[in-house]
């Protein structure tokens, strides 16, 4: 441990960090113009709920997708810009993924593929179905979900952004090697892979 490192025992706790004055305003809590929790995937390992908002009332409709591990509110400068300094032009969906912030667990198998699925039934839902209507930007997971929806619906798509993405990933190695590698490159920094 070098001298400009606090000791271990002095991590702030869940508690300390929950208290800290700047806490309250790391989730902004951006009011919605409409919210809900959808069921979707019937006959696809649902019924199962997926939580969204939609902030903005205009005409032009902007889809956040959030990749692995994140949720919704990762988006909130995007919906604050678009949904509610701009709101009377833009219309900004936000929403989770299953397994991800308010929605739904389901016990089946996640694919991007399903997860556009999911995407698509709550933009039906929404009657977000014109062409050329959606402007869909995709982050990480979020754009291979993008890039699906784009394979699935490409007459209801007017714009495409995809961020730090790629269009599949592919596995190279055997599961134990890549296990393997895994384990034995952190403890070459001195991290304990295993706790």
């Amino acid at each position: 441990m070098s001298e400009t490192e606090p000791p271990a025992d002095k991590r702030p706790t869940v508690a300390e960090i929950l208290a800290h004055k700047s806490y309250p305003d790391t989730i902004w809590r951006l009011t919605p113009t409409q919210s809900g929790k959808l069921p979707i995937g019937v006959g696809r390992g649902g019924p199962f709920k997926i939580d969204w908002e939609v902030h903005g009332s205009g005409e032009t409709k902007v889809v956040w997708i959030m990749g692995l591990g994140s949720n919704k509110s990762t988006w909130q400068r995007q919906t604050l810009y678009f949904g509610h300094e701009r709101g009377e032009k833009y219309s900004s969906l936000v929403f989770d993924n299953r397994g991800m912030g308010g929605s739904d667990t389901p016990i089946t198998r996640y694919s991007t593929s399903e997860m556009a699925k999911d995407c698509i039934e709550l933009l039906d839902h929404l009657g977000w179905t014109k062409d050329r209507q959606l402007n869909i930007t995709g982050v990480s997971m979020g754009g291979m979900i993008a890039q699906e929806l784009a394979l699935m619906i490409p007459n209801r798509i007017a714009t495409l952004n995809l961020l730090s993405t790629a269009p599949y990933i592919e596995n190279t190695t055997s599961f134990f090697e890549n296990l393997r590698t895994r384990v034995m490159i952190p403890s070459a920094f001195g991290i304990n892979p295993l706790g």
